[in-house]
């Protein structure tokens, strides 16, 4: 008899929920996946996307990164991993082996997590809540998107999944809608947007602050300088198809560059400084060529 009460209460132990591992709803949820990703640029803001495919014989999916939903080249953007059960993803950066945890549906209030935005610091859990009977996780962290990091059972961080690797001052990201198979699955709420597009009438402008730029229009030569520019900074020139054409690090705050070889067109000159400040100019080339 006492051994027969031991498998029945063993069985009560094994069948509680207490003891079943929580089951989440999956990010990685099907062979073709596509999330629309929302980011900040000297144009202004922009529509772009990421596809996600699984690794034949693997755990990981790999992630590529379109600057534009049209006319863009893709940009392979690292990989990915998920444990459903715990609610967790680890991305890899490209040319990295190391993996970072982006994702935890697990926390609960007043927990930590990096901030994946601004390495080195942390931010908090504020709230844990349900939305039609998915799990969300609001931290006390801003975006410049008028909301908080927020995690999202079955859609992933609203900061997108290579939030690690882009996020800041250079593309701030935004998960704006989810496509399984092209079918559309999640969608923002978000003032932001109407449905997966942006709101043309949002208020909500990318600000920046002007940057001294002479001549513009420019020929052959441009002179950049900033006064007070941090110790080091990094310059990029990107063409109206966001494809980057320049990119060099200086710890000067005058710079004359030699750009006889870019063709007649507008670009969009862009200085990110070691203390996350943003300068941005657009620039207007009359080639000579």
């Amino acid at each position: 008899m006492r051994r027969s009460f031991l498998i029945s209460f063993s069985s009560i132990l094994l069948l509680s929920p207490l003891f079943i591992s929580a089951q989440y709803q999956p990010t990685l949820s099907a062979d073709n996946l596509s999330w629309k990703i929302a980011h900040q640029q000297l144009p202004g803001r922009i529509m772009g996307k990421i596809d996600v495919n699984p690794i034949e014989g693997s755990d990981y999916f790999d992630i590529y990164f379109y600057f534009t939903e049209e006319g863009s080249e893709s940009m392979y953007a690292g990989k990915i991993r998920e444990d459903i059960s715990g609610g967790k993803l680890w991305y890899v950066e490209p040319d990295s082996e190391s993996e970072k945890l982006i994702f935890d549906l697990e926390l609960t209030v007043n927990d930590s997590f990096m901030n994946l935005g601004n390495p080195g610091f942390n931010m908090h859990v504020d709230s844990v809540y349900e939305v039609d009977g998915l799990k969300y996780i609001e931290f006390d962290a801003p975006t410049k998107w008028d909301e908080p990091i927020r995690f999202i059972e079955g859609a992933g961080p609203n900061t997108g999944l290579i939030w690690s690797w882009i996020y800041g001052g250079f593309m701030d990201p935004y998960a704006v809608c989810k496509y399984e198979d092209a079918v559309l699955v999640y969608a923002n709420n978000n003032p932001n947007f109407i449905g997966c597009e942006f709101d043309p009438v949002s208020t909500s402008d990318f600000k920046i602050d002007q940057t001294l730029v002479y001549p513009n229009p420019a020929q052959d030569w441009l002179t950049i300088h900033i006064p007070g520019l941090p110790k080091k900074n990094t310059i990029y020139i990107i063409d109206v198809f966001g494809k980057l054409i320049y990119q060099k690090v200086t710890s000067n705050n005058e710079l004359t560059l030699n750009i006889k070889q870019l063709s007649s067109g507008i670009y969009f000159l862009k200085i990110k400084g070691d203390d996350y400040s943003i300068y941005g100019q657009k620039l207007i080339i009359n080639s000579s060529k």
